[in-house]
């Protein structure tokens, strides 16, 4: 199936697009275009219309609680607590063995500041999954929030000890010590990227931290082209290239990278990102340019802090 393609190759406007216009095709079963069209547009952070598409998949297979998780995804990230645990509920009754159930309620639990209820779930996946990382974690982040100091560091030095072989592990401890050992997060990340290597995001963390915390730009900027080279049209890749090639020296460069990342419908991140390419220059009309950049920013949402 051709949407099947293109979403493996991570053109997932194109597949968004060509699975739209199969509705009317009786060939294609509509339970398998409307949960793929749904992964597809989760992908693009297009989530009202990926929650819209798991609820059609939902309407016609309404025991299945991956569907329902998926939807719970959207939910989340949407900052719909109640209806992301209305599915979580079902996807329990369903599968209740099932650790994503129970990783899914931590995290709304988590995200809504229940810590005590958070912990109670991760013990719960901790019962079905001893050596998962990501619980680990999550459950030392839990009690270092409930000042509980003692029980925080004894899950963080499991998780620390565990040889993870986990995507989601790895990640969630590489972004915990990121800040502290940069490097340590560095070789999280890039185990991460060897276990599943046709995931650009993993890409994406190496070269965050390779360009924020340790400022090897260079390497940086290697992996940033092969992220366009994978998906041109994210325009959050380039911006953050420019970034680096402003800090690298390369004024010009930074300034035309900018100049191509930079369209209509930008988020308020890639109009962030750009400020701070103009603010690095410094010149007097980047200067400006970086302030009316700023201002376009908060308009879109995008939080900023300034310094006193």
């Amino acid at each position: 199936m051709e949407a099947k393609r293109l979403i493996a190759d991570y053109q997932f406007p194109e597949a968004s697009a060509l699975l739209n216009s199969l509705t009317e095709q009786p060939l294609v079963p509509p339970l398998l275009r409307w949960t793929a069209l749904g992964r597809s547009q989760f992908a693009e952070s297009k989530f009202e219309a990926a929650k819209l598409a798991y609820t059609q998949a939902i309407a016609m297979v309404p025991e299945s609680s991956s569907l329902h998780l998926m939807r719970a995804s959207c939910h989340i990230v949407l900052n719909r607590f109640i209806a992301a645990e209305r599915d979580i509920a079902i996807a329990r009754e369903l599968t209740p063995q099932n650790p994503l159930v129970w990783s899914k309620l931590a995290e709304v639990q988590m995200r809504t500041k229940k810590c005590d209820k958070a912990i109670t779930s991760l013990n719960q996946l901790l019962e079905l999954a001893p050596e998962n990382v990501w619980a680990l974690v999550k459950r030392s982040q839990c009690y270092r929030t409930l000042e509980q100091c003692e029980q925080a560091e004894a899950d963080w030095e499991a998780a620390c000890a565990i040889e993870c072989d986990a995507v989601t592990g790895l990640i969630a401890r590489a972004a915990a010590r990121v800040e502290t050992d940069p490097q340590a997060a560095l070789e999280d990340y890039e185990n991460a990227y060897r276990l599943n290597p046709d995931r650009p995001y993993l890409l994406a963390n190496r070269a965050y931290v390779l360009a924020v915390h340790l400022q090897r730009y260079q390497v940086a900027i290697e992996i940033y082209d092969e992220l366009l080279r994978l998906q041109s049209k994210y325009d959050h890749y380039r911006i953050d290239r420019a970034l680096c090639l402003v800090r690298s020296g390369l004024t010009e460069k930074a300034l035309d990278e900018t100049k191509k990342a930079m369209k209509d419908q930008n988020s308020g991140r890639t109009i962030y990102q750009a400020a701070c390419v103009h603010a690095l220059i410094g010149a007097p009309g980047n200067k400006r340019r970086a302030v009316t950049l700023l201002a376009r920013a908060s308009q879109r949402g995008y939080a900023i802090e300034f310094d006193d």
